[in-house]
């Protein structure tokens, strides 16, 4: 697995209402480099993307409340296009895949056990 450079460490957002997701998602992209926080609703990652500015933020499409189509639309008004957006879900439909496009994401990552999919997902950010 590729590293983060080490002169500028990605600040990474994860937005899942799933502890355990939250959890392993940070280990894995800290044991890369990265430094990482979390949220577990779509208002409280909302309020993070606003105080922390992270480089990428990965965000569970099936919130709670806010869900993840929600929170991109939002995040693209107020950031524009600063931040990479990537849908991180269980949803694999076509419609879902158009939506989370049309709601500002950058990347549609579907939610796997093999944690070398997500960082191969990835890749592209982490030049």
């Amino acid at each position: 697995m590729r590293r983060a450079n080490a002169e500028r460490p990605r600040r990474v957002l994860v937005i899942d209402d799933n502890e355990g997701v939250r959890v392993t998602i940070r280990m894995l992209l800290e044991s890369l480099g990265f430094q990482v926080t979390t949220a577990g609703s779509g208002e409280a990652g909302l309020r993070q993307v606003r105080t922390q500015a992270p480089d990428i933020v990965l965000v569970d499409l099936g919130l709670p409340g806010l869900d993840g189509y929600q929170v991109a639309r939002r995040v693209r008004t107020e950031q524009g296009g600063s931040v990479r957006l990537v849908a991180l879900t269980g949803y694999s439909r076509e419609s879902d895949i158009t939506a989370a496009r049309d709601a500002g994401f950058d990347k549609y990552l579907v939610k796997s056990a093999d944690p070398d999919d997500l960082v191969a997902g990835l890749e592209e950010f982490l030049a």
